[in-house]
């Protein structure tokens, strides 16, 4: 089978470096290509690698793959390329998020500067609240749009993202059950791989502790809101028995102007923890594994979580150091005892569950052995063997779709709505 990959293959993105370890797995059931709009950083070993950047006419050899996989994450920059070749050309498309607002929004209002089609869309698909938020977005009101930090989730775009596919590929049960709700084509749920990279690399022995020496706490990733750093930094505040016995680190880009990244700054200082909490920024792949094994507890804590699943939560369960996450997204499905789980947004829980990792190596090593465990049973031949025959059977959808197509057309043109009983029927 004749498989184009059309993914973003430059910059600090988690979707770079998945189709970087995921396509030389691909390649033992398949003949992948990688279709990159620009030139990749760091190519995938023995895989052919097309920049379409430089040849937008060779989007038109598209049509003669067996297969085509499209690539999509709410990030503008990232995935027009990908967007609008998808738009071209029908091909199973892999939703890394669980919700693309941001994407469109961007994709309509910033990039198509028809901020009207933003709005229609986000009143046709989502009604009169859909209407308040978009309109709010226009006016540059940001977070304020939503009256709940997960009410994104509410407006995903997943039809516009799906309005061409022949399937779609997801990273979580929950994510699935959203998509189905909205979309009706072949629909497949395949748990995020961990790296083989990561597997090889045995868990480290955790470091040896004297008396006194503070527990390690660290979180990993672009430094933003959901990643919930400030409420861990005011959970420590909260807590000063606590807070003398780790030290947190946090190791992931910022932008120093960034409002948030000012009051995580401004409130370290005010508690006076500027001993015990670090922002590390951004550091080379060698020195986060560094940081990675040197690790005791990671915090990986989303709110609202975005992403269907997480490659960094794989790679720290592939550590073997035990990880306290929220219950929530694909968090919240893995088996229990492989992660410890708090309520998302219950501080109180947060904090007892801190506390019990922090005073218990026992619970430590573990939690940390059976995310590794959970881990090894998640290999990526498995994820690339079942991506390829989904790629295959979804092709079947074709037909079924020219004729949902033309059937939505016709009803269109006789005037009736989509709540109308006609439709449904």
């Amino acid at each position: 089978m004749r498989l184009a990959w059309l993914s973003p293959a430059a910059g600090n993105s988690g979707i770079v470096e998945f189709s970087r370890q995921v396509l030389p797995a691909v390649a033992r059931y398949a003949e992948p290509e990688l279709w990159s709009h620009g030139a990749p950083q760091t190519p995938p070993p023995g895989i052919p690698v097309i920049d379409y950047a430089s040849d937008p006419e060779a989007l038109l050899r598209l049509a003669s793959y067996d297969a085509v996989v499209y690539h999509l994450g709410n990030h503008l920059a990232f995935h027009r390329a990908e967007y609008d070749a998808a738009v071209r050309v029908p091909g199973v498309v892999v939703l890394h998020d669980r919700t693309l607002h941001h994407f469109f929004a961007g994709y309509y209002v910033t990039y198509l500067r028809r901020p009207d089609l933003y709005l229609a869309r986000m009143t046709a698909l989502y009604g009169e609240r859909g209407r308040e938020v978009g309109e709010a977005v226009i006016a540059q009101r940001g977070e304020q749009s939503w009256q709940r930090p997960d009410e994104v989730l509410e407006h995903a775009f997943i039809e516009d993202a799906l309005a061409n596919a022949l399937g779609a590929v997801v990273h979580s049960a929950g994510h699935a059950a959203a998509v189905s709700e909205r979309w009706a084509g072949p629909l497949v749920h395949l748990p995020m791989p961990a790296y083989d990279s990561q597997l090889a690399l045995a868990p480290a022995a955790p470091p040896e502790r004297s008396a006194g020496t503070p527990i390690t706490l660290m979180s990993v990733g672009h430094v933003d809101r959901s990643k919930q750093i400030l409420t861990v930094i005011e959970a420590l505040t909260s807590a000063p028995q606590l807070a003398a016995r780790v030290r947190y680190f946090v190791v992931g880009q910022y932008d120093p102007r960034n409002p948030y990244v000012r009051d995580l700054h401004r409130t370290i200082a005010d508690a006076g923890l500027a001993d015990k909490v670090t922002l590390l920024g951004y550091e080379s792949p060698a020195a986060l594994q560094h940081h990675i094994a040197s690790a005791d507890v990671f915090l990986n804590l989303r709110f609202p979580n975005l992403e269907s699943g997480s490659a960094s939560l794989m790679e720290q369960l592939a550590s073997g150091r035990p990880v306290l996450a929220y219950d929530s997204g694909a968090y919240g499905e893995l088996p229990d005892g492989t992660v410890v789980r708090v309520p998302a947004g219950d501080t109180e829980a947060l904090l007892a569950a801190l506390d019990g990792l922090v005073r218990d190596a026992g619970l430590r090593e573990r939690t940390g052995a059976a995310g590794r465990a959970h881990a090894e049973s998640r290999r990526v031949d498995a994820y690339a063997q079942a991506l390829v025959n989904f790629t295959g059977d979804a092709n079947a959808w074709r037909a079924k779709r020219r004729l949902a197509d033309s059937v939505g057309e016709k009803l269109r043109g006789l005037g009736l709505r989509p709540t109308d009983p006609a439709v449904a029927s």
